[in-house]
């Protein structure tokens, strides 16, 4: 008879489970404690704080990334306007200044994303750190007492 793969997970984690009451009732008096990381990285003040820094810094560079966004836009409706009225060499050269405008507008954009997931990524592990520590000491002034 197969058995999948979700019919085995069941009574593995009933074991897994047993086999921790067994340790902690071997502990007498251990204590299980659990630490909800999400909820410190979202809700902690310096989470808030950092989360605020890293709004106010890249809110500058995103309106100016819209900015540039919007005039790649314009340019590209005026192109499409004056396409039929303009010489082929001046239609072809404004079409490679488009092109290479949104280009630019594309590395900015994903150098600024790397950028912000890198500083967010710093800051999260900082805050991680930090509420591991915590949880450390905390768990140590619970077993000495």
């Amino acid at each position: 008879m197969k058995m999948s793969l979700q019919s085995w997970v069941k009574p593995a984690a009933v074991l897994a489970l047993a086999a921790l009451m067994a340790t902690g009732a071997a502990a007498q008096g251990a204590k299980i404690g659990a630490v909800n990381v999400d909820r410190i990285l979202r809700d902690s003040t310096p989470a808030k704080a950092a989360t605020a820094k890293l709004e106010q810094e890249f809110s500058k560079r995103e309106k100016e990334l819209q900015t540039l966004a919007a005039q790649v836009k314009s340019a590209s409706e005026k192109l499409e306007r004056e396409a039929p009225t303009l010489p082929e060499s001046q239609r072809v050269s404004r079409q490679r200044q488009l092109v290479d405008q949104d280009r630019e507008l594309q590395r900015k954009q994903r150098s600024s994303r790397k950028t912000c997931h890198c500083v967010a990524m710093r800051v999260c592990s900082r805050c991680s750190r930090r509420s591991t520590a915590c949880s450390s000491r905390l768990r140590r002034t619970r077993s000495t007492t």
